[in-house]
Order: structure tokens, then C-alpha cells, then sequence
């Protein structure tokens, strides 16, 4: 009996070690920015894939440019490493191993792969399943530590029933929201304050009310937004295609167009491995539905 505990014990143990939502990943060690023509990515030198979007790298992937290949891979170091055509190179901890062809370096425009390993690090405790799994369809939750300003001054919510208008009131504005199909809510404002205000949003059965809730949000001044544009033109000089701007935009408390830029992003390319940053986004939105979706998706795919 004793001996059959033990080993009840041990499998117990294994099981956590191997379940997806407490496992921490490796950590990525480098950034691939798209270049042109034929470029390959590799978990294990096995089984090759065409890339057709920028990629978080970790250690032991492989890439591959073909013979109009091209593309620079960013390393937490101050030079870019640029593979030429016909390359093949392992990623390594710090750096790479070049396996065939020529890697030559160039000053980096940006620094901020150290930036997204400490996220990374961070990030995985929003793939944990929500202990609430059976959400209702009543249930309405509204974004924390939201920011908007003049170029992106949308809010969004989870659309709890296609059945239900809302009432949106802000700064003395109080805005009808017609019933949607969409799953997520998006309303523009228009002539807010800079500063912080409270807004309110009711869920309506035709001329009912079914409940309410509030939260706040951070309305940018003009100085402020300017420097975020500036840094945002920086970032699309370099081709992003979401994943960058999408990580930018949620440092800058900037929720729903970070939501967006992510959606963007994996519109036609899973990534599984950063899926994460878009669960985040999902779930400080208040969108905790789709965040459940996701996170349940993403657990199957890392077994």
C-alpha cells in the first residue's frame, strides 16, 4: 500500500511538471524582423516552415534563407546580425552559430529584445485557465489601466448577447449603442479632457436596464501623444507587421489598438509560442470569454 502511494505520488508530481499552464518556457533570446524573399524557420533543423511574419527566436531554432533570402535577427546586444541568402544558422543563448553561408552586423535601430524576454518571463501566468470557466453570458467586465487619446480614443467591451443595446455614458455624454453582432463593442470618443475620467457602461433588454458597470480611463495630452507617434513611426520604418506595435501600444496602456495590432499580427500566422501577449491584452480588456478561448487553445497546443 505504501509502495502504491509512492507512485501515486510520483505521477501526481510528473503531471505537474508536464502540465502546459505551470511549465515555464524558455525564454526567447532573439527577435527575426522580415526581410525579402525565401526565409525558413526550424524548432530542430527537422521540420521546415516558410516565414511570412516577424518571430520571437529561441534557443536551438534554426533559420534558413534561400537564394533571394534576407533578414536581420536581433539579439539582446547592441549590433543586428543580418543572414545574407543562402545562410543557415542555430540560435543560440547570446548570439548564433552560423551552420553554412555569410552573417555579417549592423547597429541596431531599437533595443528592446530585453524588454520582451522580461515579459515573456512574466507573461505566462495569463495562460492559466480562469477558475470561473463557466462564464455567463451576463456577465460585462470593462478594461483597467485603459489609455486613450486623439489618434485612438475607441473603447471597447466584450459583447455579452447580440440581443442587448448599451447605454455608454462619459463626461457628461450619454450615448446609445445599438444591439451587434460583433463580438467585441467599439465606440470612438470625442472631445474628452485630457486626465482621468470614469465612464459607465449599462446593458440593455430593449428599455431595461440588466445591470451596470464602471471603470476609468486615461485620457493622453497632446504632448504625450506626440511622443507615442513618434515612436510609433519608428517602429513601422522597420516593416513591423503588429507583433512590435502591438507590445508598444499595451506599454503605453494604449489596450484596444495593442489588441488590434495583435489581431493583425496573427491574423495569418498562430505563433503559438507569443500568443500569450495577445491573451494579456484579452483579458486587461475585460474580454475574459475570449480570453478563456484562447487560453484553452494555447494549452492544447504546447501538450
Amino acid at each position: 500500500m505504501k509502495r502504491f502511494g509512492i507512485q501515486c505520488l510520483l505521477v501526481f508530481i510528473i503531471c505537474l511538471i508536464q502540465s502546459p499552464s505551470i511549465a515555464r518556457p524558455n525564454e526567447p533570446v532573439a527577435f527575426l524582423l522580415k526581410g525579402d524573399g525565401d526565409i525558413l524557420f526550424s524548432r530542430d533543423g527537422l521540420q521546415w516552415d516558410m516565414v511570412d511574419r516577424n518571430k520571437l527566436l529561441f534557443p536551438g531554432n534554426q533559420i534558413k534563407t534561400g537564394i533571394d533570402g534576407y533578414c536581420q535577427l536581433l539579439f539582446d546586444t547592441d549590433d543586428a546580425k543580418c543572414i545574407e541568402k543562402n545562410t543557415q544558422v542555430i540560435i543560440q543563448d547570446k548570439d548564433l552559430k552560423i551552420l553554412s553561408g555569410n552573417v555579417t552586423s549592423k547597429n541596431k535601430i531599437f533595443d528592446f529584445i530585453g524588454n520582451l524576454k522580461r515579459k515573456f518571463a512574466s507573461i505566462q501566468k495569463f495562460t492559466t485557465v480562469l477558475r470561473s470557466s463557466n462564464l455567463k453570458d451576463s456577465s460585462l467586465k470593462l478594461a483597467e489601466n485603459l489609455s486613450l487619446c486623439d489618434a485612438y480614443p475607441t473603447l471597447a467591451w466584450e459583447n455579452v448577447g447580440t440581443q442587448y443595446s448599451y447605454q455608454l455614458t462619459v463626461q457628461d455624454q450619454h450615448i446609445t449603442i445599438p444591439k451587434s453582432n460583433q463580438a467585441i463593442i467599439r465606440y470612438p470618443l470625442k472631445n474628452i479632457t485630457s486626465g482621468k475620467h470614469m465612464y459607465q457602461v449599462k446593458v440593455m433588454d430593449g428599455s431595461r436596464v440588466l445591470y451596470d458597470t464602471s471603470s476609468t480611463f486615461d485620457w493622453l495630452s497632446k504632448e504625450a501623444s506626440k511622443v507615442i507617434l513618434e515612436k510609433e513611426s519608428e517602429i513601422r520604418s522597420i516593416s513591423d507587421q503588429g507583433f512590435l506595435m502591438g507590445n508598444f501600444m499595451d506599454e503605453k496602456g494604449l489596450k484596444v489598438v495593442a489588441l488590434d495590432h495583435y489581431l493583425n499580427f496573427f491574423a495569418n500566422s498562430y505563433q503559438w509560442d507569443v500568443r500569450p501577449f495577445l491573451i494579456k491584452v484579452y483579458k486587461e480588456l475585460g474580454m475574459l470569454a475570449t480570453a478563456d478561448r484562447e487560453v484553452k487553445e494555447y494549452n492544447l497546443r504546447q501538450r
